[in-house]
């Protein structure tokens, strides 16, 4: 795999800083931005103008040195599996690159990226997320083991990461992570029961059986846990 370039560890630190700002930045929080936005066409709006360039490099292979690195292939992880669903909201076009963000978060974490100093705790999560998006029992089971697992590492006090990028509460860090797996809980019940996210019907095309309408119609997110961004 070829090395990464100094142009494009410049983007890798781009997409990074803007999904993950530094302690010192304004916007130090940035969980409301990810899933519950107060203003969704806004923060859209910013990451199509920012970013819809390289979710297109992503989507197309162009970026594929970035998976040599924990670092970039979180990035990675963020462009093909996060942003789409931002750029795309309610078109089949959010889901269009699932799988290849699955494929990178399998390999990543097989790789034990998730596990590398250079991440915080809500920095590692974002490896689950394509398996929790996964319309796959296997990958959902998977990723609630894998947020459990986090848990009891930010309990255990093993972030010891020497990036100033770690200066974060790891304790606050970890009633998020807490809630991000009971929102995991939540995918896979959907899944158990209906093999697939209904609420994805629509923007994909496909028929929803009465079943699925009912559920829908009780559950307008998708889940029984109300949520922002679309699963």
């Amino acid at each position: 795999m070829p090395a990464i370039s100094t142009e494009h560890q410049g983007e890798i630190a781009r997409v990074l800083d803007y999904w993950f700002p530094p302690p010192s930045s304004p916007d130090s929080n940035p969980t409301e931005k990810w899933f519950m936005p107060p203003d969704a066409e806004l923060v859209d709006s910013e990451i199509r103008t920012q970013f819809s360039s390289l979710v297109e490099q992503a989507r197309n292979d162009s970026l594929d040195s970035w998976r040599s690195t924990p670092l970039g292939s979180l990035a990675l992880i963020v462009l093909l599996d996060q942003f789409p669903r931002n750029i795309y909201r309610g078109s089949g076009l959010s889901f269009s690159s699932d799988a290849k963000a699955l494929d990178l978060a399998v390999v990543s974490i097989a790789r034990e990226f998730d596990h590398s100093p250079d991440l915080t705790p809500l920095m590692a999560m974002f490896f689950y997320m394509p398996l929790m998006h996964a319309e796959s029992l296997a990958h959902q089971v998977a990723g609630i083991s894998l947020l459990n697992n986090l848990s009891t590492r930010c309990l255990a006090g093993s972030f010891t990461a020497t990036s100033p990028r770690a200066a974060v509460a790891v304790e606050e860090a970890n009633k998020f992570v807490k809630s991000s797996c009971n929102f995991a809980k939540a995918h896979r019940d959907v899944i158990l029961r209906f093999g697939r996210f209904p609420s994805r019907n629509a923007a994909l095309g496909r028929e929803s059986t009465p079943e699925e309408l009912e559920f829908l119609s009780q559950n307008p997110s998708g889940f029984a846990i109300s949520g922002g961004k679309s699963n």
